[in-house]
């Protein structure tokens, strides 16, 4: 059986939102202008300004994946300072 996840922050278990990123083909989408997402990150989403709704949602998911990424760097690198240091300013360089 397939899981499905937030796009954004890739919770399970939890109640998943149809997300439209655009408004365009409205009861006609097609399934790359849909996506999931939590209800956090659809509020997230949509607390943003919304005249760009695609930049907006790109966005909230780049940062929450960005911010899972720093999470599992410092679970990594918790003991060795330098190669902490190392590995955040490469995912800032190259996120």
């Amino acid at each position: 059986m397939t899981k499905f996840c937030c796009k954004a922050c890739e919770a399970v278990d939890v109640k998943l939102n149809v997300h439209h990123l655009t408004y365009e083909s409205l009861g006609a989408e097609t399934n790359n202008q849909l996506c999931l997402l939590c209800d956090k990150c659809h509020s997230e989403v949509h607390s943003q300004f919304e005249s760009n709704i695609i930049y907006c949602t790109e966005k909230v998911i780049s940062d929450k994946h960005f911010l899972q990424a720093l999470f599992d760097l410092l679970a990594k690198y918790h003991n060795d300072v330098s190669a902490l240091r190392d590995s955040i300013k490469k995912l800032i360089e190259n996120p």
